[in-house]
């Protein structure tokens, strides 16, 4: 799986569902939602819910930062942009 830095939860949440060689029908009904809501979610229409993604998390064995956080760092750019590093 190749994670890079401007993936968006969306694609995160693909990604890691297509990984596990998941169908949306399969990650959904894992996660109690609709495979519309999951599709709303992976094309970023839609923000899952706290609860939601406790249960990605989960289900996807990392953690709730993994599936939320930017790999990018703005301070480390600034810094490095800053001293023409």
């Amino acid at each position: 799986m190749n994670i890079k830095n401007d993936n968006t939860l969306g694609e995160k949440i693909m990604l890691y569902r297509t990984s596990r060689g998941m169908t949306k029908s399969e990650l959904a009904d894992k996660l109690n939602i609709s495979v519309e809501t999951l599709t709303r979610y992976e094309n970023n229409t839609s923000i899952p819910s706290h609860e939601t993604l406790a249960l990605m998390a989960a289900e996807f064995n990392v953690s709730v930062n993994m599936l939320l956080r930017s790999f990018n760092d703005p301070i480390k750019e600034r810094r490095q942009k800053n001293h023409g590093i």
